[in-house]
């Protein structure tokens, strides 16, 4: 069975054992997940795949963005620290700025 990735462009064949398939398949050439689903060997559905589906209340509406603090967590174990993709970066007063104070 021939499949188009609706990404790329780019078609390639999945062979017999997705003749009767419902899910996820990856394109070959620029790895985009697609959603296809399959009857008898004729491609009956093609979309763009989530390897997580969003939740109902969350597509109704988009979310604000998180706010970064310096008092979250940080990803490795045991250590407090500002989050990784935080912005919040304070630079030190140059010392020549201090002494004229």
């Amino acid at each position: 069975m021939q499949v188009n990735c609706i990404n790329c462009g780019h078609k390639f064949d999945l062979g017999k054992n997705y003749d009767d398939y419902e899910g996820l398949v990856k394109c070959p050439t620029c790895r985009f997940l697609l959603d296809i689903r399959s009857e008898e060997g004729n491609l009956k559905r093609v979309r763009a795949g989530m390897l997580f589906p969003m939740p109902a209340a969350a597509q109704a509406t988009p979310a604000a963005a998180p706010v970064a603090t310096s008092a979250s967590p940080s990803p490795v174990a045991g250590t407090v620290g500002p989050a990784p993709d935080s912005n919040l970066t304070v630079a030190p007063e140059p010392p020549a700025l201090r002494e004229a104070a």
